[in-house]
């Protein structure tokens, strides 16, 4: 009996492949692209400015 149920439970879970997945892969491009022009932003917005008395 234990074997049995062992197989139909096997027979419900199929072959572990994902069908038709790709929007989730290109929203977490997405959010990434996202977070590295935010980070970029904000690393420039923060960037050192030279005195105004400086010759450089």
């Amino acid at each position: 009996m234990t074997s049995l149920t062992s197989l139909m439970l096997l027979a419900q879970v199929g072959s572990g492949r994902l069908q038709g997945g790709w929007g989730y892969v290109w929203a977490c491009y997405g959010i990434t692209v996202a977070a590295f022009v935010l980070y970029s932003v904000s690393l420039w917005a923060r960037r050192p400015r030279a005195a105004a008395d400086s010759k450089e």
